[in-house]
């Protein structure tokens, strides 16, 4: 009976560590998790479009990934709302073809560092180890250093249009540089500084709700789109260390935690434009929800102001 007791105990033993090991997972399990963002990676195209900008900001240029090693080089022109091929692809694979006495795959073509010149009439790029210069009507080519006064587009974004949360002082002034925005007493005002003379660009800012100088102007410094947050509510949420390593008495941390049904930040952006004194009225009773949706109803006159302003929520006040 003991034999029977002690056998028992010792296969108990014996089994629980196998079966930590085996919750541990196997080398394979591994080697696919850590291969899974390869295998699904590359699989949706035409999703995003990462224009490179040209220094004049009429247009720029952006290369189109189709899968397969396929791509397109596309021509973006802004003042003539044009979008077009940059060359003729075909063409162009043939000339490469002829120059260098190697295949080239039109739908394939591995230009590097392409640039444009001032007129987009020409283009250069390296490829097979060369530097070429095109042209862009028939695809002539010639061997070529790369030019100096080229352009080569850029990932930023034309006439100050940054990304939101990041307050710079250029965000503030206009492209022209006559104006700058700043705030005074929660709400936008103007300044000219050119005369210093200041007006007030916005109204009803208050402690719940207020104006951000981060702004966004539009290219000709006629417009430009200002962010109004509503604070939201505050909810302090207390925790002890018991046992903090620089001090023998237990320390208290206190830090903001939303919880479900506490109001949140809601920041809506507006947008001003440079026209006349006026009243305009728009809507304001928007009610996002989390699901993004959202209902109308009501307009309320903007206070009298050189700019007018409107809701740029077009997706529920049009």
């Amino acid at each position: 009976m003991w034999a029977l007791k002690f056998l028992s105990f010792g296969l108990l033993f014996v089994a629980v560590p196998v079966s930590n090991l085996q919750a541990q997972g196997t080398r394979a399990d591994y080697r696919r998790s850590a291969e899974l963002r390869k295998r699904f990676s590359g699989k949706v195209f035409r999703d995003r479009i990462r224009l490179k900008w040209f220094a004049d900001d009429q247009g720029g240029w952006y290369r189109v990934d189709l899968g397969d090693g396929k791509r397109e080089f596309v021509l973006v022109d802004v003042g003539r709302r044009k979008r077009r091929a940059a060359f003729d692809h075909e063409d162009l694979a043939d000339a490469l073809t002829e120059a260098t006495g190697k295949a080239f795959d039109p739908e394939k073509l591995p230009l590097e560092g392409l640039r444009f010149s001032a007129d987009r009439k020409q283009c250069w790029f390296r490829a097979a180890g060369k530097g070429w210069l095109c042209e862009r009507d028939d695809s002539k080519l010639q061997e070529a250093e790369e030019p100096k006064n080229f352009d080569a587009g850029s990932d930023r974004q034309p006439a100050d249009w940054k990304r939101p949360g990041f307050e710079s002082p250029r965000n503030r002034r206009s492209p022209d540089g006559v104006w700058e925005v700043f705030v005074k007493e929660h709400d936008l005002h103007l300044r000219n500084r050119r005369t210093g003379s200041e007006l007030r660009l916005s109204g009803g800012g208050d402690q719940e709700r207020s104006w951000s100088d981060n702004v966004f102007w539009s290219p000709d410094s006629k417009r430009l789109v200002a962010y109004r947050t509503r604070r939201g509510a505050k909810h302090t949420v207390h925790m002890v260390e018991s046992s903090p390593q620089k001090q023998l008495q237990p320390k208290l941390h206190s830090h903001q935690y939303l919880k479900p049904g506490d109001e949140i930040p809601l920041r809506r952006p507006h947008l001003l434009m440079s026209l006349r004194v006026a009243r305009f009225p728009f809507r304001t009773s928007c009610s996002p929800t989390r699901g993004g949706s959202a209902s109308c109803g009501g307009t309320r006159p903007v206070i009298d102001s050189p700019f007018v302003t409107t809701s740029a929520v077009t997706r529920c006040c049009g």
